[in-house]
């Protein structure tokens, strides 16, 4: 369940939108707070799952296990409990060739390899940029215009502008970083010198 103040700021923000009340706490018994108890979570996950938000990613070294796999690759590691979407694995900041099974990442490795794992996880609102966080609202003021406001067109139009506000989110997130082209590892650079 979510109780952050960021989170009911967000709330209150999509359900002004559709011209309902604003709230003051995700676990009030109104029906609005009933509603973004039960929405906000789902759709945040989601939301944060759609594009590898810089302010959501993270890189950890995984854990080997000790059980091998049963056939086609040497090791299994363990996908951290936060991950919600796998970016990338790597070793000496080369991409390794992976499969997941469940919750663990096989692939083939040494034993002392360190394997670097960059996914996305739920990042606290705190770190959402301010277009994620204003897209976010559209969703929710378009997903509430149907739950509160039984309202289609006015879900339509948030809908819109929702889609016109993730564009804008997601290129302005994409210039946080080098372009990739422009990218050389840390090997060759070692080589090199």
């Amino acid at each position: 369940m979510v109780s952050s103040a960021l989170s009911v700021t967000l709330c209150s923000q999509a359900l002004v939108m559709v011209g309902a009340d604003p709230i003051t706490s995700i676990e009030d018994s109104t029906r609005e707070a009933v509603i973004c108890s039960a929405l906000y979570e789902p759709m945040a996950t989601a939301a944060l799952c759609t594009y590898p938000w810089r302010f959501a990613m993270i890189q950890r070294q995984l854990a080997l296990v000790t059980a091998e796999p049963l056939a086609r690759y040497d090791n299994a590691y363990q996908i951290p409990a936060d991950c919600l979407m796998v970016r990338a694995v790597t070793c000496l900041d080369q991409p390794l060739v992976y499969e997941i099974y469940n919750d663990l990442i096989y692939l083939d490795s040494g034993d002392e390899d360190e394997i670097i794992l960059d996914y996305l996880y739920r990042a606290d609102e705190a770190n959402w940029s301010p277009l994620f966080r204003l897209a976010f609202s559209q969703d929710l003021a378009a997903a509430f215009s149907v739950s509160l406001a039984e309202d289609e067109k006015k879900q339509a139009a948030f809908a819109t502008l929702a889609m016109t506000t993730w564009k804008r989110a997601r290129q302005a997130d994409g210039q946080s970083r080098t372009a990739r082209s422009g990218l050389r590892s840390r090997l060759l650079n070692a080589r090199r010198s």
